[in-house]
C-alpha cells in the first residue's frame, strides 16, 4: 500500500505562525501505510480552516486574530457550528501565545506528548525546582489540555460526520499529529504507553512518572 507522509495537520498553525526562535518542531515524519477514513474526514474539516487562519495572519497589514475568525466564521452559517469555529480559533491563537513555554518544557524535559493528544507533566522530574516553578508548570499543564480538550470538542461539532464516540480516536490523531513534530530530544508516549525520546531507539532512560 502507498505510504502518506503526514504533514502539515492538527497543531501546525501554531508552528508555523512565527515567534520560534528559529526553533523547529518538525522531526522525522511519520509514515503510514494509509490514512483512515475518520482520519480523512477530520483533516478535511480542519486543513482549509488552519490553511485560511495562516494566510490570513501572514498578510502585511492583518489585523490578526480578528480578521481570522472573522473570515473564518464567514464559511459557516449554522450558529453551532460558527461558534464552535470561533472557539477553534481562539484555542490556536492561545496555543500560539504560548508556543515558547511549551518548547522551553518540552527541551528541558519536564513535560511529554502523549499518545492521547495531552501534555504530561513528569512530576519527579520537576520535584528539586523551585515552588513557584512547579506551579507554574502544573497551571500550565492544567491549561493546555483543558484547550486541547476544547480543540477536539470543537472539531468533532464542525465535522459534520463525527460524533462524541469519535473523540478517543480524534484524540489519538491529534497526538500523532504532535508528536510526529516534536524535535529530537523531546519525551513522547508510544501508543504501547512507555516513553521514549525523539531519536532514541528504546526507552529505557524513560522519565519517573
Amino acid at each position: 500500500m502507498k505510504r502518506i507522509c503526514l504533514g502539515l495537520a492538527f497543531g501546525s498553525l501554531a508552528y508555523a505562525l512565527g515567534g520560534c526562535g528559529g526553533f523547529s518542531l518538525i522531526g522525522t515524519p511519520i509514515f503510514v501505510d494509509d490514512r483512515t477514513a475518520l482520519e480523512n474526514q477530520v483533516l478535511g474539516e480542519y486543513e482549509p480552516l488552519e490553511e485560511d487562519l495562516l494566510l490570513i495572519t501572514s498578510l502585511p497589514g492583518s489585523a490578526g486574530g480578528a480578521a481570522a475568525e472573522q473570515a473564518v466564521l464567514a464559511k459557516s452559517t449554522d450558529p453551532r457550528v460558527s461558534d464552535a469555529q470561533a472557539r477553534l480559533v481562539r484555542i490556536l491563537q492561545v496555543q500560539q501565545y504560548n508556543q515558547d513555554d511549551l518548547l522551553r518544557y518540552l527541551q528541558q524535559g519536564w513535560i511529554g506528548e502523549k499518545a492521547d493528544g495531552y501534555v504530561h507533566l513528569f512530576t519527579e522530574r520537576v520535584a528539586e525546582e523551585s515552588a513557584r516553578t512547579r506551579e507554574q508548570l502544573e497551571r500550565f499543564v492544567k491549561e493546555a489540555n483543558r484547550d486541547r480538550s476544547d480543540l477536539i470538542a470543537a472539531l468533532i461539532v464542525i465535522s459534520p460526520s463525527l460524533s462524541d464516540s469519535d473523540r478517543p480516536e480524534t484524540e489519538r490523531l491529534y497526538g500523532k499529529r504532535r508528536i510526529g513534530r516534536l524535535g529530537a530530544g523531546m519525551w513522547y508516549q508510544t501508543p504501547q504507553g512507555t516513553w521514549a525520546r525523539v531519536g532514541e531507539k528504546n526507552a529505557e532512560n524513560a522519565p519517573a512518572k
